[in-house]
């Protein structure tokens, strides 16, 4: 399996401008390697880590896809000891046609 990228992040700004290009190329990824897709689905972090991208302990990442939409990559940021969850940003891959 083709690493995403080596890169450790360290602060939010880093998450915020350099980890939505890598998330990219991961949802296209889960289009065409089955393998890549249950990992993530299961632990996207995990997965991501094991491709070389590190995320600091207070962001959360989450995979979403229902039955009707395309997946959904959410990424978050959690303070320790809390419960909530502040939204940094989300990809979702979008079908376009053109002529």
């Amino acid at each position: 399996m083709a690493r995403l990228e080596n890169h450790q992040f360290q602060t939010r700004e880093d998450v915020r401008n350099l980890l939505p290009d890598i998330l990219g190329k991961a949802l296209a990824r889960i289009w065409i390697d089955p393998q890549f897709h249950n990992a993530f689905a299961s632990d996207p972090k995990a997965a991501l880590a094991s491709n070389g991208v590190i995320l600091p302990e207070n962001i959360v990442v989450e995979f979403q896809k229902q039955d009707s939409q395309r997946p959904r990559v959410v990424v978050f940021e959690q303070k320790p000891g809390s419960k909530f969850k502040l939204r940094i940003f989300y990809l979702q891959l979008v079908m376009m046609a053109g002529r």
